[in-house]
């Protein structure tokens, strides 16, 4: 969150402020998402930006001791961030996920 605080390029922002209703594909009902941040720029560009580490933006591999539970969190988030794009989309915002090597370039 210093990130925001300090950047001279964020107008404002927040955390876990808005919810996005989302159909979660394994039990077939709408739940909600609490994105991790939305930010405005400066210039005006809202964002919506989820954290996730790298592993979890990669369909599982089949060799994990854990697969059945990676996968679920795989269509989970897709699913999420479909909803996310789409809302973004009509808002005329980004929607973007940030993983340790995006926060890694960014000196967080």
């Amino acid at each position: 969150m210093n990130f925001f605080d300090t950047s001279s390029n964020v107008q404002w922002w927040n955390s876990e402020g808005l919810v996005v209703p989302y159909l979660n594909p394994i039990d077939k009902k709408v739940h909600s998402y609490f994105p991790d941040f939305v930010y405005m720029s400066k210039s005006g560009q809202a964002y919506m930006i989820e954290i996730k580490p790298y592993r979890e933006t990669l369909p599982p591999s089949k060799r994990l001791r854990n697969h059945k539970a990676a996968v679920i969190t795989y269509i989970i988030n897709q699913s999420k961030w479909k909803q996310a794009q789409e809302f973004c989309k009509k808002q005329g915002w980004q929607f973007v996920v940030w993983t340790e090597n995006e926060l890694k370039k960014m000196g967080i």
